[in-house]
This record gives C-alpha cells, sequence and structure tokens, in this order.
C-alpha cells in the first residue's frame, strides 16, 4: 500500500511539474565488507537510478562521503586496482614515504615507544589510521572546500552516523568537516583510536545505529534503499583471532543491522560475503563484485517502486567540478598547529608549498604529505579554507608529534644462527637541533656489539628539487660468527671496529643516492687443533688444542648506491620494480698475512667491486604471486686481495645463511631467482616454491692459484606464517654443489 502511494504520489508531481520524490541511500558499516557498497553505486549508475540523499555509518560513511564528495566510480576502480583502500586501511608506506632516518638505520623494529622523561606516548588502537586519514583527504578536501561546511551542498547531500560515548546516543553529522566527520563515524572501538571533542568521545557510529534510515528520513528522502552489509556473528568455536572477535563485537554493536530487526526502508539489499572479515581489505574486488550483483538483482524492483532517472551527464558534470575546484587557487596563507618540538619556521621550510603560490590540489597533496618523512611527525590532518575573498584557499596542517626520546627492538631465531636481538635508543633534538643521536646494542650467538651514531636528516632542501640531504656519522664494533665450512673447523669469528661519515638524498621520490667513507679495523680468530688444508704446517701452535691464530688488518673503505625502488616491500612477496647498483673499494692491508695461505706475498692494494642489481614481483592473483631477481656480482681486480668482509653475505635462495666457504672468494657472479607464492586458503599462511642459479668464477682454498668454473643449481620449499612479531618459516633447501646436499631451516622474526 505504501508504494502504491508513492508511485501515485509520482504521478501527480509529473502533472502538477512540482519536485519530484527524493531517493535516500542508507549504507550500513561492515568493516572490508563495505567495499561492496561501491559495487552497488555502480549498478545504480549504470541503470540511471537517481539518489538525493546519502547516510552512511563507518564504512558506509567511508563509501557514501566519498562519492558524495565527488569521487567517481572510475577513481574507486583505480584505488583498488592500485590496493590503494588495502594499503591506508594497512598503513602501508611505500618506500621513498619513509624518513631519510629510518633509511639511515633501517632496522626492523617489532616494538616501538616514544618518551620524553615521565612522559609516554601509548597506543591507544591496534591500528594507525595515518593512511586512511590521508586517502580521505586526498578523496574529501575538494568537496569539503566547495561545500565550506554545509554537507547538503556536496554533489549529493551526505549525512555521517556517529555515536557519543559519553552522552550515550546516536549523532548525526551534517555540517562541519566532512573529514573529521567520516573519522568520527569510523572508529570502531579498539581497532581505531576514538576521536575527543569538547566533552564528546565519538566512536563508530554503528554501536547505536548500524543502518542509518531514520537519518535519512529526517534529512527528507521519500523512498530509501538500505544496504546491509554488515557480519553475521562467527560461531564460538571461530572466535580465535582478532578479526574473528571484531566481527563479534560488530555483531554484537550493530544488531539493528539484521533484516529482521530494522523497519523504516522500501528496499532492502542485504549482501552476502561471509568469507571477507572485517580486516580484509584485500579481498576489495571480491566485496566490490558482490554488492554489484546485489544491486543489480534489486533494480528492477526500485525503478518499479521509483520510476525516475538521473541525468548522468550532469552528475558526471558536477562530481568534475567539484573534484578540480581547488586547482588554481592561490595559497593565500598557511596555518600549522600542533607543532612543539618543530619550530613554525622549520615547518614552513620543510614545506613544498609557499605562500602565494598556485595550488594544484592532487599534485601538491603528496608533496604536503611528505612532511611525514619526518620522523618528529606521528601523524597529521589537512584541509584546505576559502580565505576572506572567496577566491584564494587557506592550508591548514594539524601536526601531532612525537615524544623527543624513542626506544626500538627486534630479534629473530634461526636454526643455524641462533637468538638474536637488539635494542635501540634515541635521543632526538639533540641540542634543540635536528640532530639525533643512536645507541644501538646487539646480543646474541650470531652477532653481538655496539653502535653509536650521530644523524642530521634534514640538513639541506634543495629549492629545485625539493629533496632532503642528510648525513650520519657511526662508530661501531661488531663481532659475528660464521659456518666457515673450512675441513675441520667448525666457525670462524670476524671483527670488526667501523668508523663511517654517510650521505644520503633523495633526488626523486623513487632516485636514490648515497655515499659513504670509512676506516675497518678487523680480525679474525681460528681455532686451532684441527687440520685446516695443506696450510697448517706454517702457523705455529696450529697443532696444539685449543690454540686460537688471531690475524688482522685494516682497510679504508668507501661506497656509492644508486638506487630507483618502486617496490612495496610487503608480505608475502615484493610488489613492483627495485633497481640498483653498487661499487664498493678502497685500500687494504693484506689480512691474511698471517695465516700465510698464499703461495705469494701480498702487499698493500687497492680493490673494488661492483654489485648490480633488480627485482620485479607482485600478486597476480589474491591467492597467487611470484617475483624475480638478477643480480651481478663483479670484481674489478684480482679477487684475493679483497678483504674477506667483503664476501660475507647471504647465499642459497631465500635460506639467507651467512656462511665464510671454500669458493667464498668469487671474481665474478651472476645470480638468479625466481619465488612463486600461494596461498592455500589458510588466513597469512603462504608456500614458497623458489629456484636459484649461481654462475661464476670463483678461487677455492684448495687451489689459491687458479679461477675455478661454478654453477650452483638449488630448489626451496618454504612455509610462511606472518606473526606479529615477524614471519614464521620452516623451510627445505636442496643444493646441486654435491651431489644435491639437502637440509631444513627453520626461522622467527625478521633478519638484520
Amino acid at each position: 500500500m505504501r508504494h502504491f502511494a508513492i508511485i501515485l504520489l509520482l504521478s501527480f508531481s509529473l502533472i502538477w511539474g512540482q519536485e519530484r520524490p527524493r531517493l535516500g541511500l542508507a549504507l550500513s558499516g561492515g568493516g572490508a565488507r563495505g567495499l561492496a557498497h561501491v559495487g552497488v553505486l555502480k549498478a545504480f549508475e549504470e541503470h540511471h537510478i537517481p539518489i538525493d540523499i546519502i547516510g552512511g555509518t563507518s564504512a558506509g560513511a567511508i563509501i557514501g562521503g566519498l562519492y558524495a564528495a565527488g569521487v567517481s566510480l572510475e577513481e574507486f576502480e583505480e584505488w583498488e586496482s592500485n590496493d590503494l583502500l588495502e594499503r591506508a586501511m594497512e598503513n602501508r608506506l611505500d618506500p621513498y614515504e619513509t624518513s631519510l632516518e629510518k633509511r639511515f638505520q633501517d632496522l626492523p623494529s617489532q616494538f616501538e615507544l616514544y618518551f620524553n622523561r615521565d612522559r609516554f606516548q601509548r597506543p591507544t588502537a591496534l591500528l594507525s589510521d595515518v593512511g586512511l586519514s590521508r586517502l580521505l583527504t586526498y578523496g574529501l578536501a575538494p568537496g569539503n572546500f566547495a561545500a565550506n561546511g554545509n554537507f547538503d551542498q556536496l554533489v549529493i547531500p551526505f549525512r555521517a552516523i556517529t555515536a557519543d560515548l559519553v552522552k550515550q546516543k546516536v549523532h548525526v553529522m551534517d555540517s562541519g568537516s566532512l573529514m573529521e566527520a567520516i573519522r568520527k563515524s569510523m572508529a570502531f572501538p579498539i581497532i581505531f583510536e576514538p576521536v575527543k571533542e569538547d566533552s564528546a568521545l565519538y566512536v563508530d557510529g554503528g554501536i547505536y545505529d548500524n543502518l542509518p534510515i531514520d537519518a535519512i528520513r529526517q534529512a527528507g528522502a521519500d523512498y530509501i534503499v538500505a544496504v546491509n552489509v554488515a557480519t553475521p556473528a562467527p560461531q564460538f568455536s571461530e572466535l580465535n583471532d582478532l578479526p574473528s572477535l571484531a566481527a563479534y563485537y560488530m555483531n554484537i554493536f550493530a544488531a539493528r543491522s539484521d533484516s529482521s530487526s530494522v523497519t523504516g526502508w522500501d528496499a532492502f539489499i542485504d549482501i552476502s560475503v561471509p568469507n571477507i572479515n572485517l580486516l580484509d581489505f584485500h579481498k576489495s574486488a571480491e566485496a566490490i563484485q558482490a554488492g554489484y550483483e546485489a544491486g543489480l538483482a534489486a533494480v528492477e524492483r526500485i525503478k518499479r517502486e521509483f520510476p525516475y532517472e538521473s541525468n548522468p551527464d550532469l552528475f558526471h558534470l558536477k562530481q568534475e567540478m567539484m573534484r578540480n575546484c581547488l586547482d588554481d587557487r592561490v595559497i593565500t596563507d598557511i596555518h600549522i598547529t600542533g607543532n612543539t618540538l618543530l619550530t613554525r619556521e622549520q615547518l614552513l621550510r620543510m614545506l613544498p608549498v609557499n605562500r602565494g603560490d598556485t595550488l594544484r590540489f592532487f599534485h601538491d597533496l603528496d608533496a604536503i604529505y611528505s612532511l611525514l618523512t619526518n620522523s618528529f611527525i606521528n601523524s597529521m590532518a589537512v584541509s584546505f579554507l576559502p580565505d576572506d575573498s572567496g577566491e584564494g584557499v587557506i592550508l591548514q596542517i594539524h601536526l601531532v608529534e612525537n615524544l623527543k626520546m624513542r626506544l626500538t627492538g627486534g630479534f629473530y631465531f634461526d636454526r643455524s644462527a641462533g637468538m638474536n636481538i637488539y635494542g635501540s635508543f634515541e635521543n632526538r633534538r639533540l641540542f634543540r637541533t635536528a640532530i639525533y643521536n643512536q645507541a644501538i646494542l646487539y646480543l646474541g650467538n650470531f652477532h653481538g656489539g655496539l653502535s653509536l651514531s650521530l644523524s642530521h636528516p634534514n640538513m639541506l632542501r634543495y629549492e629545485l628539487l625539493k629533496q632532503q640531504l642528510g648525513m650520519q656519522l657511526v662508530l661501531g664494533s661488531h663481532s659475528y660468527e660464521y659456518d666457515s665450512q673450512f675441513d675441520g673447523v667448525n666457525f670462524l669469528t670476524y671483527r670488526v671496529t667501523e668508523l663511517r661519515l654517510r650521505a644520503l638524498s633523495l633526488l626523486s621520490t623513487t632516485f636514490q643516492l648515497s655515499a659513504s667513507m670509512s676506516y675497518r679495523d678487523f680480525g679474525y680468530e681460528i681455532p686451532g687443533g684441527t687440520p685446516f688444508g695443506d696450510y697448517q704446517m706454517s702457523i705455529p701452535g696450529w697443532e696444539q688444542a685449543g690454540q686460537t691464530v688471531i690475524s688482522r688488518g685494516s682497510y679504508g673503505r668507501y661506497r656509492l648506491d644508486i638506487l630507483v625502488d618502486e617496490s612495496q616491500e610487503e608480505f608475502p612477496v615484493a610488489e613492483g620494480l627495485r633497481t640498483g647498483v653498487r661499487l664498493t673499494g678502497g685500500i687494504t692491508r693484506p689480512n691474511l698475512r698471517n695465516l700465510q695461505l698464499l703461495h705469494t706475498q701480498l702487499k698493500d692494494v687497492v680493490f673494488h667491486r661492483l654489485d648490480a642489481y633488480g627485482t620485479a614481483g607482485g600478486m597476480l592473483t589474491n591467492r597467487f604471486g611470484a617475483a624475480f631477481s638478477l643480480e651481478l656480482n663483479r670484481m674489478l681486480g684480482d679477487a684475493l686481495q679483497a678483504p674477506l668482509p667483503e664476501w660475507v653475505q647471504p647465499w642459497e635462495g631465500s635460506l639467507q645463511k651467512y656462511s665464510l666457504g671454500k669458493t667464498m672468494l668469487m671474481q665474478n657472479q651472476i645470480t638468479m631467482m625466481t619465488d612463486l607464492v600461494y596461498n592455500p586458503g589458510i588466513r597469512n599462511l603462504w608456500i614458497h616454491l623458489n629456484f636459484f642459479q649461481a654462475i661464476g668464477n670463483h678461487f677455492d682454498f684448495s687451489d689459491l692459484t687458479t679461477l675455478q668454473d661454478r654453477d650452483n643449481v638449488g630448489i626451496e620449499l618454504s612455509f610462511e606464517y606472518e606473526t606479529p612479531i615477524g614471519p614464521l618459516l620452516y623451510g627445505f633447501s636442496w643444493v646441486e654443489k654435491s651431489g644435491w646436499t639437502g637440509q631444513s631451516y627453520a626461522r622467527i622474526g625478521w633478519i638484520f
């Protein structure tokens, strides 16, 4: 009867020339399932179903708000194909978005704590919203500027639903900052940080109203289409991880999203995607397709009950005008709030835009967010406001800075390397400057030592390229224990004390140049008492059990790195392209003189080594990926003249076992590696099949006068499971060195 009344009302409107009734779209929350709303919007656009009002909660507020602000379906599809939504939710940064400070010391920290005397920066949520806030700014800032605080002035009038925990009631947002409104609506407890404002505490609106039908009705909608993607409660036996628990909480909080308990709608679209959990944003394509199919299934009924069509040309024109409304406006002022450690003058020098510049929004916003590459800054919010004249724009930046001191740490356990840990302490803003000092202590079965450094990552900015140059001074001493693979000798210990000066610069977003000069003092300790090939006769006391023979040396060293990095270092396989060239060399004293292993007398020489490498890969489907890498190592001169430390490196595929082998003195080598990865359907579990081949020539300790050819082939099968403290691996490796020798290995944590 109700639907008949609506149709009758529409007919009278046509006859008397009155404005037609308005269609409202209510979008529920549901985490990653909320991406299905994009599919519904696509189905509606294809069939010219007009949308006059959009209201959303949580994920529904994100998708609905972006669409209402002018983001087109083509942009949504581009974000999905480029994994922008997934990367934003997981707060993954591109390599060139990391700070120079972190590039100087790229340790895989598993915990990080900022503090300043008795003040600590404690985490208030499991996930950071920095990446998502940046994406929302990219999608919402033009619409926010054009609407000037009135959500009814967007391409489509919009309402966002949040929950005020202090007053314990629903709060409907129809004005103010569009970015803040959506941030309040999506603040799911525990997962994202709540938003404090005055005396209110805002969290995910799904706690009280996960499907905002009433809000849409009050905004003036006559015909309401409700779209539900809320997660059904998992079985009790399935509550074994964070996503399942979060889904269970969502189901309890958002009970009104169930179709049997929600009323007031005219058409109800229930989208079933049971295999997509709350945080499965990597399944965006599957969610969007499910929403599209559900939207198509509902189109016929909606068009029958609401027989009006939109004007797609007019709608797309309004979208385009709103998306480009910030371009070519002059920046008349820059407001920076929230900063304490960094002064306003320092921040203005770091900004890539200045007062008086003409804004190119989509280009300049990425550059403005480059402030996040300074590790003093924890998060930032960017908005654009009209100036008094209405012609210019005011750039407004609010910063949340990290505290002055930082503790980081990490560990890994490996079957062959044992347990290894490190801890790092940093004092930032040393002497109230941008200089910071760092002390790193390494402890473990594999290596131990201490490293001290002073760094100035924001030393200079090129006005033309607007890039940074950083300097670092390092004094360190380390002791490493390697599997030597010598006949009858179980291990060989290598010590190095180094003083290094390094300069690093980003010449573009993906092009990095670094150079270092250092002086190294090193030594070898070889346990005696066992035969050592044919050379033990020349070393006094070698026959005595337990005797340790020490050889020392020193050398000046230079290193030049040129790197082009467009890759995403992510689990389970690196995506994109990474390529580089490294030139290493120096002046060395003969460090093996005491061992007298050579048939000719060594002398002080200059050595050079060239390394060129490249990696390309990516996920071909949600479950299958591949990566290929190629590396060239060439000694420019005699390999015997290079210090042994220059040849200590991982070997045998992804096994990454450090070794000083009999065939370590390589003159030339080409290494090829192919890594195939597959997910068997278990979350975070991946199977790796790795093929590798190393072709070249080398010196063998059995004959140090003749280069010998090398063609080393191997295959590796491993199982990798991602954990909060690093990947857990168990694998098998077969190498065709002496009749296909094999071994198994286990590891947890990140190698450092």
